[in-house]
């Protein structure tokens, strides 16, 4: 859940797309704050993404990344603007954002793993997986500049 216009950069539309589909009843999650006024509408990125879908064939928003590759937004976006995942920017609808491609994030999730996938998969908490990993000699192929999420190699990690 985020604020009105994070929600329509994320979902990659005007806010006046939101407040349409508000005052129609159209979005199911949405909540209020009324301490903090208009800026306490918060709605789901992901919902309004859905709802208000123009086609951008082959290519894939960094909120997609980060669900694919088990990270936040903002570490999605961070490899995506740094190159180390290979994307582009991209005139959309409302101005240039950065996309990547499908073909881009196979590759990279081919060749690498996230240490919260990791943690998930093996039902432990990531700064474990990191002590581990550390301990092991397997040292971090990727470190996130903006947040926390790290990369491992997948032809390093124990099968």
């Amino acid at each position: 859940m985020c604020r009105l216009r994070e929600a329509a950069r994320r979902a990659l539309c005007d806010v006046d797309e939101v407040l349409e589909l508000l005052v129609e009843g159209k979005l199911e999650h949405v909540s209020f704050n009324p301490d903090e006024l208009f800026e306490g509408v918060l709605v789901s990125a992901d919902e309004l993404r859905a709802k208000t879908k123009v086609s951008y064939d082959g290519w894939v928003h960094s909120d997609e990344v980060a669900l694919r590759l088990d990270i936040s937004h903002n570490d999605a976006a961070d490899l995506m603007r740094k190159g180390t995942l290979c994307s582009e920017h991209v005139n959309y609808r409302f101005g240039t954002v950065i996309l990547t491609t499908k073909k881009a994030v196979d590759e990279f999730d081919r060749r690498y793993l996230s240490v919260s996938a990791i943690a998930e998969e093996k039902g432990k908490a990531a700064a474990e997986v990191v002590r581990k990993f550390g301990k092991a000699g397997v040292r971090p192929a990727i470190r996130s500049s903006c947040g926390r999420s790290l990369f491992f190699y997948r032809h390093e990690l124990d099968p």
